[in-house]
């Protein structure tokens, strides 16, 4: 059986010259697992309200055992009985570390596109259970 799809929506918001416009364009991060283990690796793709912007990628799979780690990491703070915390400078390596993986690649293509100071949509999907 297929997992349906997990999104994940985190809000970017980026002020330029302290104004904001009300579009709000979607980066779509979609991604699966592949292979088999000890070699298994998330494939991912990336588009821009629907559009391609980076098709076929892969991560090693050594990076692709980092991003489950992470994973691990992350979920582990929501099984505890108390409200998930994680302190402002774990936030940012974890975001930093992420979009070092996943983005980076494609992150002037997308800025290219993207009209500066706008809200930006992020979506994670993933049929992979981590």
């Amino acid at each position: 059986m297929v997992k349906p799809y997990l999104y994940l929506e985190m809000l970017i918001l980026e002020q330029s010259g302290g104004k904001t416009t009300y579009q709000q364009p979607t980066i779509t991060l979609s991604i699966k697992e592949s292979g088999a283990p000890p070699n298994t690796a998330y494939l991912f793709h990336i588009s821009l309200d629907g559009h391609p912007i980076l098709t076929n990628q892969s991560l090693s799979p050594q990076d692709s055992e980092t991003v489950r780690q992470l994973s691990r990491s992350f979920g582990s703070l929501f099984e505890q009985s108390c409200r998930p915390e994680m302190d402002a400078g774990a936030e940012v390596a974890l975001g930093a570390r992420l979009f070092a993986l996943f983005l980076a690649s494609s992150w002037e293509k997308i800025r290219a596109a993207v009209p500066s100071g706008s809200t930006r949509f992020l979506i994670i999907a993933s049929v992979a259970p981590e």
